[in-house]
């Protein structure tokens, strides 16, 4: 039956009775079928060791860059303290989607594609879009979201899939109206270890949270277990007057940081500005600058963060002076 199967699965071929499972008791079909099998699967490892040669090949003169500063856009570079098959590149945010949802996102499912991921990156002028899947019986609540890499190879467009948005991820990214996506990492492959890709997702800028009435804290209700699904409810309880709760669910973010947002803490210190709790925000405004500068990935967005946050330190430091 295994051998079967496994002819199935790589011939692709349809079994239409499951009495095509059976064994098959003549021994020299049996051995001849085995040795069509090895050849298939040793072709299959073939081309694959071939794709990663010529991958490894284009990427082997990768310059190091330490400094953030001289990291060329859509350039890849190396870090000293990375391995070297780790790629990294700096990008510009995607028109009309200035914002970044998540950064340094990992792709998932890439192993079961990754032929076609190879040869994605192999080809030139490479760039990732997403596309949404309503019926995806392995999606978050049959939701996905599908990765497609679009690349040229000898003068011709190509499109591919490649993987797809973790599920953790899923909730928060489908109901963005406008979503870009921008390659941030590759992992390079070898024998032992399948392509891998890092991305940065965009949105549109938020429009200013405006609070007509504050309301009293809501006893009832239940905080959800995602960062990303409880910053999206913050903000809208933030929109409803519910700032206690608002700020309940932005401080259990900044204890439980499974994304690299600065999001929850620029929200609190907005928060305790408005309600003159200047004590509070120092505490929050001091707690980001701890955060950014404790992250073991920089980039020049980074250093933008933390003159930002020191010019507010100054800020809320004189009104406490006061």
């Amino acid at each position: 039956m295994f051998r079967k199967m496994l002819k199935y699965l790589l011939n692709g071929s349809e079994v239409k009775d499951m009495e095509e499972l059976k064994e098959d008791k003549n021994p020299s079909k049996i051995e001849l079928s085995k040795e069509k099998q090895l050849e298939k699967i040793n072709s299959v490892q073939t081309t694959r060791d071939k794709l990663v040669e010529k991958l490894l090949n284009k990427y082997i003169s990768t310059e190091e860059v330490d400094d953030p500063t001289k990291r060329e856009y859509d350039v890849p570079f190396r870090r000293s303290d990375s391995l070297d098959y780790q790629l990294y590149f700096n990008r510009k945010s995607p028109k009309g989607t200035p914002k970044k949802m998540i950064e340094f996102c990992n792709i998932a499912g890439v192993s079961y594609r990754e032929e076609n991921a190879i040869k994605a990156v192999l080809g030139d002028d490479l760039t990732l879009r997403i596309e949404k899947e309503s019926d995806n019986p392995f999606g978050e609540n049959g939701r996905a979201i599908k990765i497609l890499a679009d690349y040229n190879q000898d003068n011709e467009f190509h499109t591919t899939h490649i993987g797809y948005i973790p599920n953790d991820k899923v909730t928060k990214v489908y109901n963005a109206e406008i979503v870009n996506i921008t390659l941030r990492a590759i992992y390079l492959p070898s024998k032992e270890r399948s392509i891998g890709f890092r991305i940065d997702i965009w949105e549109p800028r938020e429009k200013t949270v405006k609070v007509v009435k504050e309301e009293e804290y809501d006893k009832t209700l239940s905080i959800p277990d995602n960062f990303a699904d409880r910053n999206h409810l913050a903000r809208d309880l933030e929109r409803e007057g519910f700032l206690d709760n608002a700020i309940e669910i932005y401080l259990k973010n900044i204890e439980d940081l499974s994304d690299t947002s600065l999001y929850p803490f620029k929200r609190l210190a907005i928060i305790y500005r408005k309600q003159k709790r200047y004590e509070d925000e120092l505490l929050i405004v001091q707690r980001s600058l701890e955060y950014l500068r404790s992250k073991e990935i920089n980039h020049p967005k980074d250093q933008k963060q933390i003159e930002e946050m020191e010019k507010r330190l100054k800020t809320v430091e004189s009104k406490l002076v006061k």
